[in-house]
């Protein structure tokens, strides 16, 4: 069942094959663990991490063998077993999501309460904002067309992020907004809560594969994501989980892909 997405594990660590699914990644609070089966060996934690890494868009996979086999055929059941897992797992995560929206509503409150104390708007401040106040004003040495030439960034993709919108779902946008921050160089702390914001108010979230009726004639790329070959194996056949839960992941992923973008043009 295991793909080059999964990290194999040993039969003799629990006693049979198993794999760390690495496609339904999740977090759990101690209240909900039972029982302890065994220590992670060092050279398998660290493989761990390294494909974490690597599904994050920020290191290099661990080798093929220590992984399943890639997907090559758009009727692959490993797939769709991935996408009925993933809506299985949703009940196991929730306690730790609850417990991360309250942390954030408080926070949230906390620094609305403290900007109403000194009479001041808590700040929003967006990708477009970012963008604008440097191509706008008299000491400004960018416009547009400087922009567009010196990053090689598709205009269409420039307007959308002048407008505040951003591609949650597909993140197809994200090379040309590393190459737009990167040209204006546009510190990462001023990029990162901007791009965050504008994130949490576009639409979209997690692509979910509905699958096929018929066995599809395409193919995915040896070694692509899950996400991407429910991306492209089926385009016409998914739907958009935009659950609160589905979108703080995709905006996680949306920073990572973004982050290792721009170290990439470093």
């Amino acid at each position: 069942m295991a793909t080059d997405a999964d990290l194999l594990l040993d039969g003799s660590l629990l006693g049979y094959d198993a794999f760390v699914d690495m496609s339904n990644l999740g977090v759990i609070v101690n209240s909900q663990l039972i029982e302890f089966l065994d220590d992670l060996p060092t050279t398998t934690a660290t493989a761990v991490v390294a494909l974490y890494r690597a599904t994050l868009g920020s290191g290099e996979p661990p080798p093929a063998d220590l992984r399943g086999t890639p997907v090559l055929e758009a009727a692959d059941p490993r797939v769709l077993a991935a996408a009925g897992r993933g809506d299985a797992l949703r009940a196991l995560w929730r306690p730790a999501d609850r417990q991360v929206e309250d942390a954030d509503e408080d926070a949230e409150t906390t620094t609305q309460q403290a900007a109403e104390a000194v009479g001041e708007p808590s700040p929003v401040v967006k990708i477009d904002d970012v963008i604008s106040a440097r191509l706008t004003g008299a000491d400004t040495e960018w416009d547009r067309s400087a922009v567009l030439e010196q990053s090689g960034a598709d205009g269409a993709l420039l307007d959308a992020f002048l407008a505040g919108r951003l591609d949650l779902t597909d993140k197809n946008d994200v090379n040309d907004l590393a190459l737009v921050l990167h040209t204006l160089q546009v510190p990462w702390d001023e990029a990162k809560p901007a791009v965050i914001r504008t994130l949490g108010l576009s639409a979209g979230g997690a692509r979910q594969a509905e699958g096929p009726s018929l066995p599809l004639a395409a193919r995915s790329r040896p070694g692509s994501s899950d996400k991407d070959v429910t991306e492209q194996l089926y385009a016409d056949q998914s739907s958009v989980d935009a659950s609160a839960e589905a979108r703080r992941g995709e905006i996680d992923l949306y920073i990572a892909q973004l982050r290792k973008a721009l170290d990439d043009l470093e």
